[in-house]
């Protein structure tokens, strides 16, 4: 295994071997305490999750829109030729189970649901580095199947998965697994949302986020309207949709949207497609399902 030394420690370079003994036998010889930065140093490279600060880094490019920089946080957003580029970590800046106990992040409690109790997997919060890569005037509608892993950014620099578990698991069953703001990392760390994310949004019609075909995301309500909006959901289903599908508001984004008119002023009626978070509670209130809108972009 090769590890990579931190660059905010100049002479633990120099001094990493004769540091890993020292610390090894003072961890055997006694508990090991939180405030032992070298222990925690040393416990960073060997893959504990990331550095909890409670902040993030924005930066936009030239040519990105208003309607991007009045609506992301946690983000690097790029223009590139007809795309669109973010480039984020998926590393939150709220609290979570998922820092572990020894983290300034750390809080104990989970999601409350209706059904049983939430209970935590074994997997720890770590930095990502993803690029989601989205056309920035998409006009394609025909349905592709969504893949598993990352498929969209959430306006809080959060990766966005469907509405399928990994394979020989079930959203069902890891749905109880969410903390109390509805996310939780994968076996590699990825902390991702399914589901509504009550950080964001909660039965409204405020902006979530952006999948990788271009088109947006948003809360249940298409402004104070909710009725047809999200029509033939099946949890898990490769033919299921979010897609609005009412009225003439398929091709109109919410007017309370912040970012409403600066996005319609770049945009035509068939760019104007868009998801909302499926019309459903818990575990069924999915935010991106087994069908995308539209052939596009690229996620990795």
């Amino acid at each position: 295994m090769r590890f990579i030394l931190p660059m905010f420690f100049p002479m633990f370079k120099k001094t990493f071997s004769l540091a890993f003994v020292f610390v090894f036998f003072m961890n055997c010889a006694s508990e090991k305490k939180d405030t032992d930065l070298t222990s925690l140093a040393i416990l960073g490279l060997l893959g504990s999750s990331s550095e909890y600060t409670g902040t993030c880094t924005t930066t936009f490019g030239a040519g990105v829109p208003n309607w991007i920089q009045t609506s992301f946080t946690c983000v690097t957003v790029s223009v590139s030729g007809s795309n669109y580029v973010f480039k984020f970590t998926s590393v939150p800046t709220y609290k979570s189970i998922y820092w572990g106990s020894s983290s300034a992040g750390y809080e104990s409690t989970m999601y409350v649901n209706s059904g049983q109790a939430n209970a935590k997997n074994p997997n720890l919060i770590k930095s990502q580095n993803y690029t989601l890569t989205v056309p920035k005037d998409n006009q394609n509608t025909t349905a592709t199947t969504s893949s598993f892993g990352m498929i969209g950014v959430s306006t809080n620099g959060i990766a966005i998965y469907n509405d399928q578990a990994a394979p020989g698991d079930s959203l069902s069953t890891e749905y109880y697994t969410f903390d109390s703001s509805q996310g939780h990392p994968t076996n590699t760390g990825s902390y991702h949302y399914h589901v509504e994310p009550p950080k964001i949004s909660n039965n409204d019609s405020k902006l979530v986020g952006i999948a990788q075909d271009g088109y947006l995301i948003f809360g249940k309500k298409h402004d104070s309207t909710t009725t047809g909006l999200t029509t033939g959901f099946t949890l898990g289903g490769a033919s299921s949709s979010t897609k609005c599908t009412g009225g003439g508001l398929d091709t109109a984004v919410p007017t309370t949207w912040a970012g409403a008119t600066d996005y319609n002023t770049t945009k035509t009626s068939n760019t104007r497609y868009h998801y909302h978070v499926n019309n459903g509670s818990e575990v069924n209130g999915i935010l991106l399902s087994g069908k995308l809108i539209g052939t596009g972009g690229s996620a990795n």
